[in-house]
């Protein structure tokens, strides 16, 4: 007797092609998801490293602090007397290479950032001087805060969020990251400098 050799129907091609389509769209979609967070996750951390370059900078900067509470040798801290606890966008050092905005490695640029930084800050102990009325001379304190943030989608930002320190500007920048539009991510840290 005679026995015949059996292949596979085309039934069975296109059920195994079904399956095999459908593991690789899974596939696919799983590696678009793994590339999103990856790219969220980096971008967080150079965020987080932009606010504490900025924090850093904040506390070289409360070194040129003087004992009479005079801020106004400083950089960025002379900025309380006229804006006490308002975000602001801070100016851009020439000399010192530092500013608001920064690229997509996180090194800072004069112009055409990616992510941006803004500054907050905040008398804790006044130093009982021109700027303040309340506190021990020579024993002051800011608070120093920091926000950075960057955009989920770029064609749908606030009109130059990080070139245009108006208040009008920074208002619309707060209510775009607090009102849950979801046009920007944010990182926030917080410090404080100490008057030497």
């Amino acid at each position: 007797m005679k026995r015949r050799s059996r292949g596979y129907t085309v039934v069975e091609l296109m059920m195994s092609l079904a399956v095999f389509a459908t593991g690789v769209t899974g596939v696919i979609a799983m590696e678009r998801a793994t590339i999103t967070s990856n790219q969220q996750a980096k971008n967080v951390a150079l965020a987080n490293g932009i606010a504490q370059a900025w924090l850093s900078q904040l506390a070289a900067d409360a070194t040129l602090w003087t004992r009479t509470g005079d801020v106004t040798r400083t950089t960025w801290l002379t900025t309380i007397t006229a804006a006490n606890d308002l975000w602001q966008l801070p100016v851009y050092n020439v000399t010192l290479q530092f500013g608001p905005q920064f690229d997509g490695f996180g090194a800072p640029v004069a112009a055409n950032g990616v992510f941006c930084a803004q500054i907050r800050l905040t008398w804790l102990y006044g130093d009982k001087s021109a700027q303040q009325t309340s506190g021990l001379a020579g024993n002051g304190v800011i608070r120093t805060e920091v926000r950075v943030f960057w955009p989920r989608d770029p064609t749908y930002v606030v009109t130059n969020d990080c070139q245009n320190g108006t208040k009008a500007t920074i208002d619309a920048v707060t209510d775009a990251l607090g009102n849950g539009s979801g046009l920007y991510h944010v990182v926030t840290q917080a410090g404080a400098v100490r008057q030497p």
